[in-house]
């Protein structure tokens, strides 16, 4: 081969590998990893119900959010075990993106995310970093209301009769 056409080979070859980049990443040809989605977050917060009110608590400081996503592993994409049913809404964790791109999910559950199902450190380093915040032990699945549905009793009309 002469070296001006192994010139035009190699150039053409690099133009290709950059054309199939920029086709992956711009159309989505290859799948990505939710998770890997979801852990380029630089802030999270955690919305939940306290007593009754609705608080939200902003998790940005970097070592926070590092120590919550390192604990982030989503085992299922298509989870779609217990699905939440009550009065009261679930908890939803907002994971906040350079540019102001942000995902909300419901936190149905200790290994429920949206529809991802999670390994249940995630949901406990959000209850250390949020009860650090509020200066109190916090759940954020747990309303703090006494709920007679959680006992199993079926509560119907009035048995005073």
């Amino acid at each position: 081969m002469r070296p001006r056409t192994l010139f035009v080979v190699i150039v053409l070859i690099f133009l290709t590998a950059f054309a199939l980049r920029f086709g992956v990443v711009q159309y989505g040809w290859l799948p990505v990893s939710q998770e890997a989605v979801l852990k380029r977050a630089t802030a999270i917060t955690v919305t939940y119900n306290f007593h009754g009110n609705y608080k939200s608590v902003l998790i940005d400081d970097p070592a926070d959010v590092n120590a919550a996503l390192a604990a982030l592993h989503v085992q299922r994409d298509d989870y779609h075990g217990t699905r939440y049913w009550g009065n009261r809404l679930p908890a939803t964790v907002t994971f906040h993106y350079p540019g102001g791109h942000r995902r909300d999910y419901p936190l149905e559950g200790a290994n429920k995310l949206g529809s991802f199902q999670v390994d249940r450190a995630f949901y406990e380093k959000l209850c250390d970093i949020v009860s650090r915040k509020e200066g109190q032990r916090v759940d954020i699945q747990d309303s703090g209301q006494i709920n007679n549905m959680k006992r199993g009793q079926i509560l119907i009309g009035n048995d005073d009769d």
